[in-house]
């Protein structure tokens, strides 16, 4: 259905409803940003094997405005480039025993997702102007 609507031939392709739909697709699914309602923002990527990295930033959510970027699945970035700060749920498939937060190891939590099947993540603070990486491999 995606690739229908960025078909270039759609009569109706040039109407903010797809765009807005083409765009949330890619920050809700391929990049798994999501938000409780209060203070957690949360990631989970699914980038297809052939896809190197994604990137999308000036994201508002929260009262925030976000960069988060993926490389693979196995790691993530998030900046705040503006607002107040949250807490990042760094969430990655499958189970893993240990992530890295910038480098320096954390014992991950596990947790069964609808949809998703089994998913391990840390929780950190981000405040405005930082970066945090996390990720599964050192």
């Amino acid at each position: 259905e995606l690739k229908e609507l960025i078909d270039p031939t759609l009569d109706r392709r040039d109407y903010p409803e797809v765009s807005y739909c083409v765009i949330g697709f890619m920050a809700t699914g391929l990049m798994g940003i999501a938000a409780n309602g209060a203070s957690v923002i949360s990631t989970l990527p699914s980038l297809a094997h052939s896809l190197e990295w994604a990137e999308m930033g000036d994201i508002p959510i929260l009262d925030c405005t976000l960069t988060v970027k993926h490389n693979g699945n196995t790691e993530s970035a998030v900046t705040l480039q503006s607002g107040e700060r949250f807490v990042w749920k760094a969430a990655f498939p499958g189970n893993v025993g240990t992530l890295y937060h910038n480098g320096t190891a954390v014992t991950a939590k596990q947790e069964l997702t609808e949809g998703r099947g089994q998913i391990s993540f840390i929780t950190l603070e981000v405040a405005e102007g930082e970066t945090h990486r996390v990720s599964t491999v050192l």
